[in-house]
């Protein structure tokens, strides 16, 4: 054999391992995404973590992206509608970057999907635990204020609720 032969025959089984991880790629990709939705960042930290090179990544992703199985926007689209009765708009934003998915996917979807009403989801708050700001003094409102707040809820919600304003 002389090293041309070598040569070909090394670069045919390189393609041949990589066909090879794209395929048990793709496998586990689907079973992935068979049971939970995911975004492109949690894929690939998932293909990241078992051990797959990136170039196998990205074949599997693109695959996956033209079957339609993944697509952020749809993603970011069920969570926004799924989670706008219990948080906050900033957790939910919060909440898909941590998933990954971009800002300006995250802007789109929001203005695409109905407004939050955070009012009720305070007085909820309110009602779980157990808060009457008519029966509360300074140090308890504010201690209730600086929680809501870090559920999320905007000041000006916050104080329209506490004080009273759009009470039911």
């Amino acid at each position: 054999m002389d090293r041309k032969e070598i040569h070909e025959q090394a670069c045919e089984e390189q393609e041949d391992n990589f066909l090879r991880e794209v395929q048990q790629a793709k496998a586990y990709c689907l079973r992935l995404l068979v049971s939970l939705d995911r975004t492109e960042s949690q894929l690939r930290t998932k293909l990241r973590q078992k051990g797959y090179s990136e170039q196998a990544a990205d074949e599997v992703i693109s695959y996956v992206k033209g079957l339609r199985y993944l697509d952020d926007e749809r993603y970011a689209s069920y969570y926004i509608a799924s989670k706008s009765e219990t948080r906050s708009r900033r957790q939910i934003i919060q909440d898909l970057q941590r998933r990954g998915v971009s800002r300006e996917t995250i802007e789109r979807q929001m203005e695409e999907a109905d407004e939050i009403d955070e009012l009720p989801m305070i007085r909820r708050w309110m009602e779980k635990k157990h808060f009457d700001p008519n029966q509360a003094d300074e140090k308890e409102t504010w201690r209730f204020y600086q929680f809501l707040q870090r559920k999320g809820f905007s000041s000006s919600n916050i104080r329209r609720v506490l004080r009273g304003f759009d009470m039911e």
